[in-house]
């Protein structure tokens, strides 16, 4: 659960800081459109996060990983190429803003949801020395 809230703020703070760069860098013009694609893009991840880590492939962070991978692809395309045009958002700012989200949350996606470190109990195993590990 501390991996789940880890990865909600992580997402959340990915989206306000490149909210916040693009209004810097574009002005007031570009904060409503960097916005949509950066809350559009956080909520997709977070969405896609709960329901294939959480529900339907638990432990399995392989085939969570793939299959994020591939809609955050198909999130992208139907994005760009029918809730652009359909709307009047800028379509820079709210693409690459959408973009950057995707690509900082999904490198930061193995700190974010890793499990906490187990507390170590008793004694350690103790290591072997490189020579009794192979036999001669």
């Amino acid at each position: 659960m501390r991996g789940l809230r880890r990865f909600v703020l992580g997402t959340a703070a990915v989206a306000a800081a490149v909210a916040g760069l693009a209004w810097l860098l574009g002005g007031a013009p570009a904060l409503a459109p960097a916005l949509a694609g950066a809350g559009l893009a956080a909520l997709a991840q977070l969405g896609m996060g709960w329901l294939l880590a959480v529900r339907l492939f638990p432990g399995q962070l392989l085939w969570v990983y793939g299959l994020g991978m591939l809609g955050r692809m198909v999130l992208l395309g139907l994005a760009v190429f029918v809730l652009v045009p359909a709307t009047d958002l800028a379509p820079l700012p709210f693409s690459l803003s959408l973009v950057a989200v995707l690509a900082v949350t999904t490198a930061l996606e193995p700190l974010l949801l890793a499990p906490a470190p187990a507390a170590p109990r008793g004694r350690a195993a103790p290591v072997a020395a490189p020579d009794q590990l192979m036999p001669r």
